[in-house]
């Protein structure tokens, strides 16, 4: 079970990337002494031009960063009592998968999947409200970020689309490649695709956060 000041003082974290490709980038948040923090550890190569261009963006504070980069990051940051929070297996996965040992299994071994508590928690206070696939995507199942958050009246801004970040992703991708890395060259197009991957990241931690607030707070109740 999360407790409140857990929840409040967690770290959440999300990877976004392709199927066929190691994790693009990891975004992280949580809250500091004054206001959130959040950035956003590009790991591919190909796309730290793109993570350049919002490098001083205060929305997205992109930065280069390995995935052992990223794995430190966060037992430092467990080290300090905060625990990190995820939505799905995926994050220990991509950190057991791709970290060199010891860091992905040390920090792949500390992250919180919600989804287990949220199922819980919507058993309990939602009983009667049912969940449905999305028809266009029937493999991602029911129990979606995007179905939880609904519970609670809170809804992905509709220009944002729905599984709409892999493909711009590999979008920016393909189009710095072709480009030979320059950032410059790549179309306004391409460019707003690469704002909103970044965009949808940033609410999937924020999100996710507010989603894990409300189930510790009606736990405590």
């Amino acid at each position: 079970m999360v407790s409140l000041q857990e929840a409040l003082d967690g770290v959440y974290i999300d990877f976004e990337g392709n199927v066929d490709h190691d994790a693009s980038l990891l975004g992280v948040l949580y809250r500091g002494s004054k206001h959130d923090v959040f950035f956003q550890m590009v790991h591919e190569e190909t796309l730290w031009p793109a993570a350049d261009a919002k490098a001083s963006n205060p929305k997205f504070n992109c930065e280069r960063a390995s995935i052992d980069n990223a794995a430190q990051l966060l037992l430092d940051l467990s080290a300090s009592g905060r625990r990190v929070y995820a939505f799905s297996e995926r994050e220990a996965q991509v950190f057991r998968e791709e970290a060199t040992e010891p860091l992905g299994n040390s920090v792949a071994d500390l992250i919180v999947n919600v989804r287990k508590p949220a199922k819980r928690w919507k058993s309990k206070f939602f009983r009667d409200k049912k969940f449905v696939k999305h028809p266009r995507f029937l493999k991602s199942g029911k129990n979606t970020l995007a179905n939880f958050l609904d519970l609670i009246d809170i809804h992905y801004p509709a220009y944002l689309g729905f599984k709409k970040t892999g493909p711009r992703i590999a979008a920016v991708r393909n189009q710095l490649t072709k480009k030979q890395g320059d950032w410059t060259k790549v179309t306004p197009t391409v460019k707003a695709k690469w704002t909103k991957a970044l965009a949808k990241n940033r609410l999937d931690c924020e999100y996710l956060r507010d989603l894990t607030v409300r189930i510790a707070k009606d736990a405590q109740n």
